[in-house]
């Protein structure tokens, strides 16, 4: 349950978090690519060595102890897109700095703009960004600054809206009454 005011998770729990949004982000964004007559292959590349399959985990027992819970794996039905271990640290970082940004407490004190707020300030992060920019650089053949900046512009506010979105569903059932 996500909790009103601390965002303590246990780390199986983070690890769910860090591969059901960010995973599920980076996913998206690169299924997305397919849509677009002219393929950008810088983004793909960035996509790419930031996710992986739960095939390919299967064959690094670091990463099933470290990254991924047996709740996810009861879950996966095959269709899960995990973070790879680079990636990973940061991923967690954005996802703190998400459930941080956005909380039931955000609603009750600002329900007009709660979300814009609370995305503007996940993306005013500058330490977030850099270390996505050094990640990308390190681990990607991608060069281009605009082409990381533009990554990082897709994928952290589908983490963004997806948990928000995720933690309003649950206020909403606190707080709005049912009507029979």
């Amino acid at each position: 349950m996500i909790s009103r005011v601390t965002n303590d998770l246990t780390l199986a729990e983070e690890a769910g978090e860090v591969n059901g949004f960010v995973g599920w982000s980076a996913q998206s964004a690169s299924g997305l690519l397919y849509f677009i007559h002219d393929i950008d292959l810088d983004l793909k590349l960035i996509y790419d060595c930031m996710t992986m399959y739960e095939r390919d985990a299967l064959n690094d027992e670091e990463y099933i102890k470290l990254y991924y819970d047996t709740n996810m794996a009861m879950l996966n039905h095959g269709g899960l897109t995990l973070i790879t271990k680079p990636f990973f640290s940061w991923a967690k970082r954005l996802m703190k700095t998400v459930r941080d940004a956005f909380t039931k407490d955000s609603i009750d004190r600002n329900p007009h703009d709660c979300f814009a707020r609370s995305e503007k300030s996940v993306m005013s992060d500058k330490t977030l960004r850099t270390d996505f920019i050094l990640l990308c650089k390190k681990h990607s053949e991608v060069e281009s600054l605009d082409s990381i900046n533009k990554a990082y512009e897709i994928i952290v506010p589908k983490v963004c809206h997806a948990r928000f979105g995720s933690v309003f569903r649950q206020w909403k059932a606190e707080n709005v009454i049912k009507h029979e």
